[in-house]
C-alpha cells in the first residue's frame, strides 16, 4: 500500500450515483498524491464499492446501485467509522477528505458528528461542484422585549422640588455598592459556568469518542487480542495490523455456501457473524514481509466450540465450490478443490481458474488450522505449502 498521508474518501448516496464523476476524482488523487476510495451509503448501511488504494488501480470503477434508496438515519457514525477502518488498513493516513454526494440529512448528521473529529474534513457536492459543509443552523436570536402594539408608554416621573433628590436618585446611591458588588459576583459565576461547561463538554467528547471510535472487541475464552498478537509472532515472526474484514464477499458470492471462502484474502467471516449485531471479533491480517512468504490471518472466535464450527463450516464449502463467483469481480472465475483434513487443521487448493496461462489455473494451498478460540488462515503463493508455518501453530 501506498504510504500517501491523505485519503479522499467519496461517499455516494445511491440517488446520487448519476452525479459521480470518478475519473475527475482519480485525476485529483494523482496529482495530489492520495489514496482513494468510493463509498456506498444506503439503508442497508455502508459498502466498499473501491477500498482505499493508490488512484493508478482499479481505473474501472463498479457501478453504484443507482435507485431511489435513501440512507437510514444514523449512518454518520457508520461512515466514519469506515474512515478509520480505511485509516487501520492503510496506517500512514494522516487526513481524510470526506467528498459527499448526498442528500442535506446525511450532510447535518454527517456534520454534527466531525465536530470533534479534526483529522477528517468533508466538502458536499452542490449545484456541479464540491462547497464546504454546511455545520449545524445557529440558534434563533433570542426575542427582544417591547411594547405591545397599541400600549400607551408609562407617564413620566412627576419633577422633583429645587434643593431635593429623586427618591430614585436617592435609591440608586444607597444600592450602588451593592450593585458593583452583585456584577462582580455575576462575572465570576458566569466563569465558573464556563468553566465547568468546558470541563463536561470535555468529559463528554472522551467518553464519545471511547465508545464510538476507539477499537472495541467481544470478550473470547480463553485467548484474548494480546495472547493472539503473541502466538502471531510465534507463527509468522512478525506483528499484523487489526482489521475489521468486509461482508460483501459472504453475502454476494454465488453459490452462497462458497461466501465463506470468498472471504479470503480479505477475513475470516462466519455465517453466524452476520446475524450478530455487535463489535467484529479482534482479527489481524496481511502479507509477511519477504518474497515467497503467505498471506496470513488470524482471528478470535467467543470459544473453541465457536471457533471449531468455523473450521467446519469452511471444510464443508469446499467440495460446492468447483466454481464460485465474488461480487463486483466483474465475473472472475475462482474454485476450491482437493480438500484434506486432520482435527482441527484443514487444507485445499484457492484460487482463480480462468487465467490465460497453460494450466488455465492459479490454484494455490491454503492452510486452515483452529487454536482454543483462534483460527489461522495461510494463504502460499507458490505451488507447494511450506509446512513449517502450520507446525508453528500450537494444537488444541
Amino acid at each position: 500500500m501506498s504510504g500517501s498521508a491523505l485519503h479522499i474518501m467519496v461517499v455516494v448516496e445511491p440517488d446520487r450515483a448519476t452525479y459521480l464523476d470518478w475519473p475527475s476524482l482519480r485525476r485529483e488523487a494523482v496529482e495530489r498524491g492520495a489514496m482513494i476510495s468510493l463509498l456506498e451509503i444506503s439503508e442497508s448501511g455502508p459498502r466498499w464499492v473501491v477500498p482505499v488504494g493508490p488512484p493508478g488501480e482499479g481505473a474501472e470503477v463498479p457501478a453504484v446501485a443507482r435507485d431511489s434508496g435513501t440512507v437510514a438515519t444514523g449512518s454518520g457514525p457508520a461512515i466514519i467509522g469506515k474512515a478509520f477502518e480505511a485509516q487501520a488498513s492503510a496506517p500512514t493516513i494522516q487526513t481524510t477528505e470526506i467528498r459527499l454526494l448526498g442528500g442535506e440529512p446525511i450532510e447535518r448528521e454527517l456534520a454534527s458528528s466531525l465536530k470533534k473529529v479534526a483529522a477528517i474534513s468533508m466538502t458536499v457536492f452542490d449545484n456541479g461542484a464540491f462547497r464546504p459543509s454546511r455545520s449545524a443552523d445557529p440558534a434563533p436570536a433570542p426575542i427582544q422585549a417591547r411594547d405591545a402594539p397599541g400600549m400607551m408608554p408609562p407617564p413620566p416621573p412627576p419633577p422633583v422640588p429645587a434643593g431635593e433628590s429623586s427618591p430614585g436618585a436617592v435609591a440608586q446611591a444607597r444600592t450602588a455598592p451593592a450593585a458593583a458588588r452583585g456584577r462582580t459576583g455575576l462575572r465570576r459565576g458566569r466563569l465558573w459556568a464556563m468553566l465547568a461547561a468546558g470541563l463536561a463538554a470535555a468529559v463528554v467528547a472522551s467518553i464519545v469518542a471511547y465508545f464510538v471510535f476507539w477499537p472495541r472487541y467481544p470478550d473470547t475464552y480463553p485467548l484474548g487480542p494480546s495472547d493472539l498478537d503473541s502466538l502471531v509472532v510465534e507463527v509468522t515472526g512478525q506483528r499484523l495490523e487489526a482489521h475489521v474484514p468486509d461482508t460483501e464477499n459472504i453475502k454476494g458470492t454465488s453459490p452462497s455456501v462458497c461466501g465463506v471462502l470468498a472471504q479470503i484474502g480479505v477475513g475470516m467471516i462466519a455465517s453466524s457473524d452476520l446475524e450478530s449485531k455487535g463489535p467484529a471479533h479482534y482479527q489481524v491480517m496481511g502479507d509477511l514481509d519477504g518474497s515467497d512468504k503467505p498471506w496470513a490471518d488470524a482471528r478470535l472466535f467467543d470459544s473453541p466450540e465457536r471457533a471449531g464450527a468455523f473450521v467446519d463450516e469452511m471444510a464443508a464449502a469446499v467440495p460446492s465450490c468447483g466454481t464460485l463467483y465474488r461480487p463486483n469481480d466483474r465475473g472472475a472465475q475462482r474454485a476450491a478443490s482437493e480438500l484434506t483434513r486432520s482435527g482441527d487443521t484443514i487444507r485445499f487448493l484457492y484460487g482463480r481458474t480462468d487465467l490465460p496461462n497453460p494450466l488455465g489455473s492459479d490454484l494455490r494451498p491454503v492452510v486452515v488450522k483452529r487454536y482454543e478460540n483462534a483460527v489461522f488462515l495461510l494463504l502460499f503463493d507458490n505451488e507447494d505449502e511450506d509446512p513449517s508455518y502450520a507446525d508453528r501453530i500450537p494444537s488444541s
